[in-house]
């Protein structure tokens, strides 16, 4: 079984691929994933006309489209984000999606806790790589440690993931998901579940609630 499944979102550049992860939260199923697979300038901008209509999911079965903006009449995001105090997102989106996606890709389905690691312990990374012929190849692991964090909910670990990556897990030796792959500088970089979990309850709360009775 896998631990994560490609994605690829066709911008006005080309085809960009990434990993992500299914994960249950709050009573739901989520697709988690980066935002710059979407947008790569840096950082990332809410122009949402600017943003691709949809996010595939790839399986062996063809491509699962998922909406990411919808006209409703003026264009609005159908994921969960967060913006930062400048107004760019913050590199996690996250989707809820119906348990059917699961007939389609074999992959574990992680529970969303707030797992903790420390520095020194042993973690797994697993994503598509994209520096390959006939993308997306068979799911890769590397076997890294993490060797720092910073106040931003940032998990640094060694050795580097390589592009595509970004969106995949790390995993502990429990098999726990501490995090999401986001990119390197001079080491790699996942973001804690916390943040996650922070994206996600964001657009929880944004939801309208039902009408009484409903």
């Amino acid at each position: 079984m896998n631990r994560s499944v490609p994605v690829s979102v066709q911008t006005s550049a080309g085809s960009n691929g990434a990993s992500g992860i299914l994960a249950k939260y709050s009573g739901e199923l989520w697709l988690i994933t980066v935002a710059h697979v979407a947008v790569t300038e840096r950082p990332i901008h809410s122009n949402w006309t600017e943003w691709p209509k949809d996010l595939a999911v790839m399986t062996d079965k063809g491509k699962i489209l998922i909406p990411m903006i919808r006209e409703t009449p003026e264009p609005k995001p159908g994921f969960a984000h967060v913006k930062d105090e400048s107004g760019h997102v913050i590199d996690i989106i996250a989707f809820a999606v119906d348990e059917a996606i699961l007939e389609y890709v074999d992959v574990e389905v992680f529970e969303l806790e707030d797992w903790q690691a420390e520095v020194g312990d042993r973690v797994a990374v697993c994503g598509y790589p994209t520096a390959v012929d006939n993308w997306p190849d068979p799911e890769k692991q590397i076997d890294a440690s993490i060797i720092g964090y910073n106040p931003g909910g940032a998990i640094h670990f060694a050795p580097l993931a390589s592009h595509g990556f970004s969106g995949g897990p790390m995993i502990s030796k429990h098999g726990e998901l501490l995090g999401m792959v986001v990119g390197s500088n001079g080491h790699g970089t996942a973001l804690m579940s916390q943040a996650i979990r922070m994206v996600i309850d964001s657009a929880l709360s944004r939801r309208k609630p039902l009408p009484n009775g409903a």
